[in-house]
């Protein structure tokens, strides 16, 4: 059986300003051995979303002027 899957992120404005950015991730198919390793591949993904936020939050800094800039 193939693994078959989505992702996506959701972007929802706060109303302070800024931004909230959610990922939700879900096998539609996926063999056993995939299913029992959930676990492991959810905290996997939650370290690497992680990280990936913060990059895109240093790199969004950079390249977007402040208010009164």
């Amino acid at each position: 059986m193939d693994q078959h899957a989505h992702g996506t992120y959701t972007i929802e404005p706060l109303r302070t300003g800024g931004s909230h950015v959610s990922f939700t991730y879900a096998w539609v198919r996926a063999p056993l051995a995939d299913r029992l390793l959930a676990p492991v591949v959810r905290a996997t993904m939650q370290r690497a979303n992680r990280t990936v936020m913060r990059r895109l939050a240093t790199e969004l800094i950079r390249y977007v002027p402040t208010a009164g800039s």
